[in-house]
């Protein structure tokens, strides 16, 4: 069992806050999920200073990657957040397919916080 809830960040444009209260709505008991955007991390290249502070929070960082510019994320070398990549920019711009693409992602990874748990299946305290 966890001592905490997982701490997920998205960032992204309006897909990060789909995926962020998609997250919160299906496995809130699971994870804590916030969303931010990639400008507001990005003046011109990612400022350090403005990365840090929203990764240290977070134990995951996933990028929605839809094909932007900007979309390479820095990560200081000694934090323990992982940082993961999610594609969708073979999607065609439907925004049905996409909520279905976030759904699926977002679901496998409660699904992966359960399996975690060990045969327990207790949500964190």
């Amino acid at each position: 069992m966890f001592k905490r809830r997982a701490r997920i960040l998205f960032i992204g444009g309006e897909s990060a806050v789909t995926a962020s209260e998609l997250a919160n709505d299906l496995g809130g008991c699971w994870l804590e999920a916030r969303a931010q955007s990639i400008e507001s991390l990005n003046a011109g290249a990612f400022a350090p200073q403005a990365t840090q502070g929203a990764c240290h929070w977070a134990d995951t960082v996933i990028l929605l990657d839809q094909g932007g510019a900007g979309s390479e994320l820095w990560l200081p070398q000694h934090t323990q957040t992982q940082c993961r990549r999610w594609p969708l920019s073979g999607l065609g711009g439907c925004e049905r397919a996409l909520n279905a693409e976030l759904r699926r992602r977002v679901s496998g990874l409660i699904g992966g916080l359960r399996m975690l748990a060990g045969s327990s299946g207790a949500p964190p305290v």
